[in-house]
């Protein structure tokens, strides 16, 4: 794979409390957005990201005949109950959490994952496409159709998420298996680029610099930070050689 990465404060916060993982022995591309004051996000995010991807990479090796999709369930679930056991276990991470998007490509097939409002994109010459759905408020109320896209982008509630890592009501990852071709750019990213940067400047930009993913990551956090900065940013894009 090709591959560019970048992790950002952002202009508006003092920490980070993002994570990310790469491990292309096993295929894997992940990205954490942590929750909680006290360095707590940036521990929730670091556990939850580390966890997975232990996981997943021992069931593989365990060659056990499980499906890539159980697999990842179970290393999701695991992080869920990691982060959720060091929440409650001490008083300073009380009320932590966060959010997962991964991607895992195993024999030529791409598997997306997610908890929470992290996202997955797949980025071609004809289109932008949103891999997965926020697990949010807003998201919930723009699939009612109870307000639109446009207004979803600035509700006062845009932040509020309905399941994260180490969340009481969390209720499992999203999964699905798509196509990945030559052609294709898988991006994840927090949302501290996608609340600064609309789908359609992010594809823009992406075809422009695609012929060097770590330009183009570059690119794309200074968009974020020149419109707000508001959040950290985490980005990972990824093509096939």
């Amino acid at each position: 794979m090709k591959i560019g990465r970048i992790s950002d404060c952002g202009i508006a916060r003092e920490q980070n409390e993002d994570s990310y993982i790469i491990d292309e022995a096993i295929g894997l591309y992940l990205v954490a957005d942590g929750v909680g004051g006290h360095q707590a996000g940036e521990i929730a995010s670091r556990t939850g990201a580390e966890t997975i991807c232990r996981t997943i990479k021992n069931k593989l090796a365990d060659q056990d005949g499980q499906s890539i999709e159980l697999i990842i369930k179970e290393a999701i679930d695991s992080a869920n109950r990691e982060v959720l056991n060091q929440a409650t276990s001490n008083s300073n991470f009380h009320g932590m959490g966060s959010t997962v998007v991964l991607g895992l490509y195993r024999n030529d097939k791409l598997y997306i994952a997610h908890v929470g409002d992290s996202r997955a994109y797949l980025i071609n010459s004809n289109d932008i496409i949103l891999l997965t759905e926020d697990h949010s408020i807003v998201a919930s109320l723009v699939r009612a159709g109870k307000i639109t896209e446009k207004e979803a982008r600035n509700h006062n509630m845009r932040h509020i998420i309905t399941q994260c890592l180490g969340s009481q009501e969390y209720f499992g990852p999203e999964i699905k298996i798509i196509d990945f071709k030559k052609d294709d750019t898988l991006l994840l990213c927090s949302d501290g680029l996608t609340d600064m940067v609309e789908d359609s400047k992010i594809k823009k930009t992406v075809l422009k610099k695609r012929k060097d993913l770590q330009d183009c990551a570059w690119e794309l956090v200074r968009l974020a930070n020149k419109n707000g900065g508001l959040d950290n940013i985490t980005i990972i894009l990824a093509e096939k050689n």
